[in-house]
């Protein structure tokens, strides 16, 4: 299961997790923008203006670093959790696309209806620096557009040119 996971997406151990903690509602117990309503299909369905299922960029971030860098999840936890999302194979044209090589990735990547894409990462340069935590969101106004991984790496190669 975790192999897959790296493959197609890291939804599957969210769902084990949430499974194993009483569903989806533990999410908002300390993150008050964040909302964790549906599970597969429906959570992609990203209807602008539908509130369910929702983030801010800021929110997104916080909680990721929480969870991948904090003390969240007990250490091993979170060195599993960290392996599986440094080893993910989705997203090699998103945020992955814009780190040097050599560079550690821990990403996560989101994708729905309305050309929905929701990346996040954690990214260790290569020197011995504090990671960067990079968190890019779009959303187009039609449920079939097309995915723009491009925009997602241009902002990824921004923050990287920016801060890295």
């Amino acid at each position: 299961m975790a192999a897959l996971g790296r493959k197609y997406d890291a939804r599957l151990g969210v769902y084990a997790l949430a499974t194993g903690t009483g569903g989806t509602s533990p999410v908002g117990r300390t993150d008050t923008v964040t909302r964790m309503d549906r599970i597969e299909p429906a959570i992609t369905e990203a209807t602008p203006g539908d509130p369910r299922d929702t983030t801010s960029t800021r929110a997104f971030g916080t909680d990721y670093r929480k969870v991948v860098l904090g003390n969240v999840l007990a250490a091993d936890k979170r060195a599993f959790l960290r392996d599986l999302l440094e080893r993910n194979t989705t997203g090699a044209q998103r945020i992955r696309a814009a780190v040097p090589r050599g560079w550690t990735v821990a990403i996560k990547t989101g994708t729905g209806d309305y050309g929905t894409l929701n990346d996040i990462a954690v990214v260790w340069p290569a020197k011995s620096a504090p990671p960067l935590l990079i968190s890019i969101m779009s959303s187009k106004s039609t449920k079939d557009a097309a995915y723009d991984q491009a925009l997602i790496a241009d902002g990824a190669a921004y923050v990287m040119d920016t801060l890295g």
